[in-house]
């Protein structure tokens, strides 16, 4: 029902109000769709946010979603953290690759360094 509501040109906020239900029951909704590509990532995130979304979430694989908005300072959301993820087709945390107990992506993100603020 979201994602028809969604193609018929409602905003999240709108189908929210329609279907009488929060904002962030819809954005669950329509996450779910971004694995099968019927939605598409730029409804959550600019590519700015998502490549620094996906920075904090390698360059923190023990992190969980709450932990990883506590390190941007908050200037990310719980719903653009979890839509970046589910994206990129991972859970988090982010569990070790292999044997080692080492990662075998990921990339370094200053957290005092925030690129999408201001």
């Amino acid at each position: 029902m979201s994602l028809t509501l969604l193609k018929e040109g409602m905003t999240i906020e709108q189908i929210a109000e329609s279907r009488n239900l929060v904002v962030s029951t819809i954005e669950s909704h329509l996450i779910s769709f971004l694995e099968t590509k019927e939605v598409d990532i730029s409804l959550f995130v600019t590519k700015k946010e998502r490549k620094y979304i996906e920075e904090l979430i390698y360059s923190n694989p023990e992190a969980k979603a709450g932990e990883i908005r506590v390190i941007s300072g908050e200037s990310v959301s719980f719903t653009q953290i979890r839509a970046v993820a589910t994206d990129l087709g991972i859970r988090l945390p982010l569990k070790p690759a292999d044997e080692t107990g080492d990662l075998v992506f990921g990339s370094s993100v200053d957290p005092d360094v925030n690129p999408i603020a201001g």
